[in-house]
């Protein structure tokens, strides 16, 4: 046997890639249902990160799949995503909001019924959303780009290498997106972190159900982090929705539930920050930037450089869509500057 044939990537191993995407789809599938069912609290949730683990063996595996293919598939899987998103947030915020009841006033209570109709309305787009027909195509064209699995590269030697430093990279920059995160106390910050650190995670997860990664070892960790950011996000997310809907009158009798939302971000960001250390990621020790409290994620972000030139105004007319794929080239940029010096 030569040198070519001894580094094969195992046809085991592409056994288990076929596998792994075989049962995410049919999770997909299953939790669609769920949510055109309309009677599962927990289905919205579960078919975005169905969406997003298929997202990551999409991008992570990129080498089996036909280009173009590939690149209908994950944009229909985003859309999935963004659409079911608003959904998925008013479900936190009505959850976040329901124990606390018994204590307000009416003003909570105009809120919370105002919160539950969006709600409804949100669910029933949904599952409009994924009928039948519509979610057969976005099968096909997750189909489409597994269909050539097989006429893919399966004695590629490096296939299998390549995976893993697709899933390192991503950690890289989830690193970077950490450590800024620590150092700047800045909302659309931590949101950025917080996606990261889930694309990391999903990222590992996919290599690691095929073959052994050393980064595995950290995902407990990772999870963790997600968690204290998400507890973050959801306060700070209700925190906005409440100060745009609600009129000025009525604030006054909101404002003891402002205040706990605001002491449990508070508490968040010091569990984020007392995690992060242990990924081995940099903490700052000069004072952090000021905070910019209850800003919204469509707000003006501003990415810092570590080039000397100072930071980048992200404009907030293109949406979050836009400044987030900014940032994320801007910390590869980052982690590819860190790696030649």
């Amino acid at each position: 046997m030569n040198d070519a044939q001894s580094n094969c990537v195992p046809v085991d191993h592409l056994a288990l890639v076929r596998k792994t995407i075989a049962r995410r789809i049919a999770a997909l599938t299953s939790a669609a249902h769920r949510v055109r069912a309309a009677d599962d609290n927990d289905a919205t949730h579960d078919l975005r990160v169905c969406a997003r683990s298929l997202d990551a063996m999409l991008q992570t595996w990129d080498c089996l799949f036909p280009a173009r293919a590939r690149k209908d598939a994950l944009r229909a899987l985003r859309q999935v995503r963004r659409r079911l998103g608003q959904a998925r947030e008013l479900q936190m915020h009505v959850s976040l909001l329901e124990p606390r009841a018994w204590q307000q006033g009416e003003p909570f209570a105009r809120l919370l019924l105002q919160l539950r109709e969006r709600l409804l309305r949100r669910a029933h787009r949904a599952a409009r959303l994924l009928r039948p027909k519509r979610f057969e195509r976005l099968l096909g064209r997750i189909e489409a780009a597994t269909r050539e699995f097989e006429a893919g590269p399966a004695t590629d030697s490096h296939l299998l290498d390549r995976a893993r430093t697709r899933a390192l990279q991503t950690g890289a920059v989830a690193r970077v997106a950490l450590e800024l995160a620590c150092a700047r106390d800045d909302e659309w910050m931590l949101h950025q972190a917080r996606i990261a650190a889930k694309k990391w995670r999903y990222a590992v997860e996919s290599v690691a159900e095929v073959a052994p990664i050393s980064e595995s070892q950290l995902l407990d960790r990772v999870r963790d982090i997600q968690k204290a950011l998400g507890t973050f996000q959801d306060r700070a997310t209700l925190m906005d929705a409440i100060l745009r809907t609600c009129r000025s009158e009525e604030r006054a009798g909101l404002q003891s539930v402002l205040d706990e939302l605001e002491r449990e971000k508070q508490a968040a960001i010091r569990e984020f920050k007392t995690l992060v250390p242990r990924l081995g990621v940099r903490t700052p020790t000069r004072p952090p930037a000021r905070q910019v409290a209850n800003r919204p994620a469509r707000a003006v972000a501003r990415i810092p450089l570590t080039n000397g030139h100072g930071g980048a105004d992200v404009p907030a007319n293109g949406g979050q869509i836009a400044a987030s794929e900014r940032w994320e080239k801007m910390a590869q940029w980052l982690v590819a500057t860190s790696a030649q010096k």
